[in-house]
């Protein structure tokens, strides 16, 4: 689905992701195995047809939402996120992330896209519940999470292959407080 409003953060803002957006910098990114070591699309080779494809898949979804975070200060693009597939019926959603920009991580912006992303899931989609899979091992992502009021919930054994290891996946959700009123 396409959100065609600003979701605008104190360092970060989200915008839906466009065609335009599929450039070397999105296929380098997810071509890297620092980025993609934790990412299902790490199975084959990303290419501007599949990135293509893949964005105009999420604007045409009926049940998810794909955007661009963008650095304020400078407009750049550094990492997506997407909300979905929403279930309407019971009101939740899954989120995933990343920051493809290497000098981008670890200094916050992926914890503000969530919690914006949160934030628009809850007061504009009206969710009750918003979760997150990590696979075990990928720390950086579980840090996010546990700074942006997400909790540990569950653990599913041997889910995940990671550098040919089976690992587990970790289930992390929050709850909208205000809809649990």
């Amino acid at each position: 689905m396409i959100y065609d409003e600003l979701i605008r953060g104190a360092r970060v803002s989200l915008r839906s992701v466009t065609t335009r957006d599929c450039n070397q910098n999105y296929i380098t990114w997810m071509n890297d195995y620092e980025t993609n070591r934790f990412m299902e699309t790490r199975w084959n080779p990303q290419t501007e047809d599949t990135i293509l494809n893949y964005v105009i898949s999420m604007r045409k979804s009926e049940d998810s939402y794909l955007f661009a975070i963008v650095v304020n200060e400078s407009e750049r693009h550094i990492g997506n996120i997407k909300i979905g597939p929403i279930n309407k019926r019971y009101n939740h959603a899954d989120i995933s992330y990343f920051i493809g920009e290497k000098d981008c991580r670890g200094i916050g912006y992926a914890r503000e896209a969530v919690e914006l992303i949160c934030d628009f899931g809850f007061k504009v989609l009206g969710l009750r519940r918003i979760q997150a899979g990590v696979i075990e091992g990928n720390e950086a992502s579980m840090g996010v999470l546990k700074s942006s009021g997400f909790l540990l919930e569950g653990k599913s054994a041997d889910k995940c292959i990671i550098d040919g290891k089976y690992v587990a996946q970790l289930i992390f959700g929050i709850l909208n407080k205000e809809a649990n009123k």
